[in-house]
C-alpha cells in the first residue's frame, strides 16, 4: 500500500484502491480528451486495481 500512494504521490495523482484476490495492480492513466487507459501492472497481495489521475 505504502509502494502505491509513494507512486502515486510522485506522478502528482490520487489513487483508487480496489480490493480483490489477485496480486496485480493496474494503474490506468485516463488521457482528459480520448479517456484511453494506460496499464501500467504492479505486483501486491490484496489489491488488484489501483486507478490513478
Amino acid at each position: 500500500m505504502k509502494k502505491m500512494d509513494e507512486v502515486a504521490k510522485k506522478q502528482g495523482r490520487k489513487a483508487i484502491l480496489l480490493n480483490c484476490l489477485t496480486p496485480l495492480i493496474a494503474f490506468y492513466e485516463l488521457n482528459g480528451y480520448t479517456m484511453k487507459a494506460k496499464p501500467i501492472i504492479f505486483q501486491h497481495p490484496k489489491v488488484k486495481l489501483c486507478i490513478t489521475w
